[in-house]
């Protein structure tokens, strides 16, 4: 597998596994920041860190889908 197919899997995986991984409660998403780094957040940071990590997600997502639909469905300068 050469390195530009396993960045493309890689950039499939990563904004996948957030938006299945992230916990639906802001409560949860700060204990989750506070056992893996030792900062503490507010509730009303975490639920502001939860809004931003599934919009980035999902737009990445969207990203890559049309990218990778462009190509098969535009035909440029024929």
């Amino acid at each position: 597998m050469n390195l530009e197919r396993f960045l493309s899997v890689v950039g499939w995986v990563v904004p996948s596994a957030i938006l299945v991984l992230i916990p639906k409660c802001p409560v949860c998403v700060s204990a989750y920041v506070a056992a893996w780094t030792g900062l503490g957040l507010s509730v009303s940071v975490a639920t502001h860190l939860r809004a931003s990590l599934l919009i980035f997600s999902a737009g990445l997502l969207a990203f890559l889908a049309a990218r990778n639909w462009m190509p098969r469905h535009t035909k440029c300068c024929e």
